[in-house]
């Protein structure tokens, strides 16, 4: 089990539903964040286990994070924290993927941020409206899909 906060059990029946997810689509939204991209990652062999997932993830969004405040002071550096909401769900297929947003890089490319993501295939584009996006990276969270937050984007304690 990951110890990540934020992070819930994949699967898990936490009775929350859709009111869950409504909570957290508000939690969000209310964030003052620049969205940039939507992101679908996939993997061309399934990790074995969410946790495995979930870290490779963690590993790419930090990739994404030192490209992104690559041009600041050391200092200031070190103190930022890429914005990042994202959730695993399961395929038709029964094959765990992600989506997520990803916040204050748009000035990094498509192409560079795809490439970032060595497990399998990835599309990235850019946020042209975050309800949508966000409804879609939440879409599965009634079903049990797991969430989990950036830092900067504090977690829900539920």
């Amino acid at each position: 089990m990951s110890t990540l906060p934020g992070f819930l059990p994949f699967g898990e029946d936490r009775g929350q539903g859709e009111a869950y997810r409504a909570v957290c689509f508000d939690w969000v939204k209310a964030q003052p964040v620049a969205w940039s991209w939507f992101a679908t990652l996939t993997c061309a062999r399934a990790p074995t286990t969410e946790e495995a997932l979930d870290l490779a993830f963690i590993r790419w969004a930090r990739k994404v994070e030192r490209l992104a405040f690559a041009d600041l002071p050391a200092r200031q550096r070190k103190r930022r924290i890429l914005p990042w909401v994202r959730a695993i769900e399961l395929s038709a297929a029964e094959e765990p993927h992600v989506h997520a947003l990803i916040g204050c890089c748009d000035h990094l490319t498509k192409s560079k941020l795809e490439r970032l993501w060595r497990l399998g295939n990835a599309l990235v584009t850019p946020i042209a409206g975050l309800d949508s996006a966000l409804g879609y990276t939440l879409k599965a969270l009634p079903r049990g899909a797991n969430i989990n937050f950036s830092r900067s984007v504090f977690p829900l304690k539920g």
